[in-house]
């Protein structure tokens, strides 16, 4: 298997397996996300707890564009969403030095 297919699965199947803790031991309500908002139960415990939550999300960014548009390329982001098919020429065009639109948000939670 592509060592690049490889880090996308292990990612992915990463951010299930928190979601999934998460919600079953009650750290996040049931609420749809909605751009940037993170749905909790508590409001963070300070202003410089927000800002370390924002600094780890703007420092994994680059990471994440970097596997995104790899997996992108060789048709994985569409196997995740259950489609079969590689991006079309138009898609590669429009997206070769930027995340599709979707994922625009800071926490890349359209990724999975």
């Amino acid at each position: 298997m592509n060592p690049v297919a490889l880090l996308v699965v292990i990612a992915v199947l990463g951010f299930i397996v928190v979601g999934v803790a998460a919600v079953l031991y009650g750290t996040v309500d049931r609420k749809p996300l909605s751009g940037t908002e993170f749905y909790t139960d508590r409001p963070p415990a300070s202003f410089e707890e927000m800002v370390e939550q924002q600094k780890m999300a703007e420092a994994l960014r680059p990471i994440m564009e970097m596997l995104y548009k790899e997996a992108f390329e060789h048709g994985y982001v569409y196997a995740l969403r259950g489609e079969v098919r590689a991006p079309t020429a138009e898609e590669r065009e429009r997206w070769s030095y930027s995340l599709p639109p979707e994922a625009s948000a800071p926490d890349l939670r359209a990724v999975a």
